[in-house]
């Protein structure tokens, strides 16, 4: 996994739990 595509997903799974609270 790329570097970019990693940190984008973190920032998605980030969105995903703020949005689940």
């Amino acid at each position: 996994i790329k570097e970019e595509t990693k940190l984008a997903l973190h920032m998605h799974l980030k969105l995903l739990g703020c949005g689940a609270k």
